[in-house]
């Protein structure tokens, strides 16, 4: 197995800009990892281990291309560490570097977050999370992946927030960029994504709601500022407009279906989130004709879906 795992990182690192193998390695890295019996005896390479304490340094990761790659590379790691888990404290530490990610994109300025490098850096972040994400699929890593992200991170504001929420600042500034605005959607999909129910938030506790709130922090202005956006000019609709809003119905009918939110309470204290998202995600919708709902079939059943679920 340390010939094996010795092969599989020195693909990672000599064939970065080989699609084909770069495909095939981090499929094999993720079955090997996620294997249990494999995935102890990866453990046990030096090389592995190296690699989770630098997970940041590959080279492969500089490959803006390599979005898929890197989050099923991320995937892998997660769950070579379950194998692991302790107290779940390891994947905590794993998750830092990239938790300090999202306090640096929070706490940039407009003009800072306009740069390519910044734009880079948020893609990068977004599907190195999806990947840790949908790796979570039991209610233990869940929790430990939920409370890393919910660290506190000062705004450009000066108000406090969460590390996820961090990405509004992103998506309120690029949102005319359809690679960083896909990548942190399919982030959130991901996110609140209730499969094998494995958010089982304590029925006392207001995790669901900080949750939901964060969701929302981004998902709101996003709709209206894509509600904005003149469809008929666009010279590709469904890249630049139509994919997102898919997307963002998704999320929405993702939260409310899982049943980990207490609405009822948000109306009690007259917390208006869900009215007014509820409110941005139509205004989008009623920007979209019912034409282009039929005609992306992906848009439409997204979209009626979330109706179903509201």
């Amino acid at each position: 197995m340390r010939m094996v795992a010795e092969k599989l990182i020195h693909n990672l690192s000599a064939w970065s800009d080989t699609p084909a193998v770069m495909d095939r390695t981090v499929d094999l890295f993720l079955d090997l990892s996620a294997g249990d019996r494999s995935g102890k005896m990866l453990l046990k390479c030096d090389v592995v281990q190296l690699v989770l304490k630098n997970h940041t340094e590959l080279p492969f990761l500089q490959n803006m291309a390599a979005r898929r790659q890197r989050t099923i590379f991320y995937s892998a790691l997660v769950c070579l560490l379950v194998h692991q888990w302790g107290d779940g404290q390891p994947l905590m530490a794993f998750m830092q570097p990239l938790v300090d990610t999202l306090k640096q994109i929070g706490t940039s300025s407009d003009q800072e977050l306009s740069s390519p490098n910044a734009s880079a850096a948020v893609i990068n972040v977004a599907c190195d999370l999806r990947g840790i994400i949908e790796a979570a699929t039991s209610s233990q890593i869940y929790q430990v992946v939920f409370e890393a992200l919910q660290q506190g991170a000062p705004s450009s504001s000066g108000t406090q927030g969460t590390a996820v929420s961090s990405l509004a600042r992103a998506c309120e500034v690029m949102y005319q960029d359809p690679n960083v605005i896909k990548a942190v959607l399919h982030f959130l999909v991901e996110l609140v994504y209730d499969g094998l129910h494995r958010i089982t938030f304590n029925q006392h506790s207001d995790s669901g709601l900080r949750l939901f709130k964060d969701v929302c922090g981004i998902i709101s202005p996003l709709c209206l500022k894509l509600s904005a956006v003149d469809t008929n000019s666009l010279t590709d609709p469904y890249t630049q407009k139509f994919k997102a809003a898919r997307l963002c119905f998704d999320v929405i009918g993702s939260v409310v279906e899982g049943k980990y939110v207490n609405f009822g309470v948000m109306d009690l204290y007259g917390d208006r989130t869900l009215h007014s998202t509820l409110d941005a995600v139509f205004r989008l919708a009623f920007t979209i004709p019912s034409s282009e709902m039929m005609k992306y079939v992906k848009l439409g059943v997204a979209y009626y879906l979330s109706l179903i679920h509201i």
